[in-house]
């Protein structure tokens, strides 16, 4: 219930520019995405294992300075690993968190094995409260983590980018 409240807030906080506030005067140079990026793999490498899932994380030991909130950015990594994880397959697969330098600054993936989506679905995961298959699913979370994610992405200049899989193996 906390979480779920604590959410609510940050999302209110997006939705009405007090974030962006926040961001603007607390925003800074990080040095240590790669440690930090690590760190966050370690917290949840026990929770993926627990479902039989590897945590791989391919983040170089250099990568360049950023300039942002390092705790709302790793509040959105947070997010998108705590989703791989939780929509992986009932057991297996690898969830696989990357960086590289990219554009103006530092590109983050996360990438599953999990379930999928259909292709159709895409354009709606970040809408507020919006779950794919909600009658399965809704055990999973409120759905407000993607919109969160949008939103901090945003803030950061950044943009959020889902790639589908094969509409073969989407919702398998």
């Amino acid at each position: 219930l906390v979480q779920l409240v604590e959410d609510l807030v940050l999302l209110v906080d997006l939705q009405t520019g007090a974030a962006r506030a926040t961001f603007e005067r607390e925003r800074r140079r990080i040095e240590d995405l790669p440690a930090l990026l690590h760190g966050l793999a370690e917290k949840d490498r026990s929770r993926a294992e627990s479902r039989k899932v590897r945590l791989d994380a391919q983040v170089p030991s250099l990568l360049p300075a950023v300039t942002g909130h390092s705790e709302l950015l790793l509040n959105a990594v947070a997010r998108l690993l705590d989703n791989a994880i939780k929509f992986s397959k009932k057991e297996g697969g690898t969830v696989t968190m990357s960086a590289r330098p990219g554009g103006r600054g530092v590109v983050v993936e996360v990438k599953d094995e999990g379930i999928g989506m259909p292709a159709a679905e895409l354009a709606r995961i970040a809408e507020m409260f919006y779950q794919i298959d909600r009658a399965t699913f809704e055990q999973r979370g409120s759905g407000v983590g993607l919109t969160i994610v949008s939103g901090i992405v945003n803030l950061h200049g950044g943009e959020p980018v889902v790639h589908p899989l094969d509409d073969s193996v989407l919702g398998t």
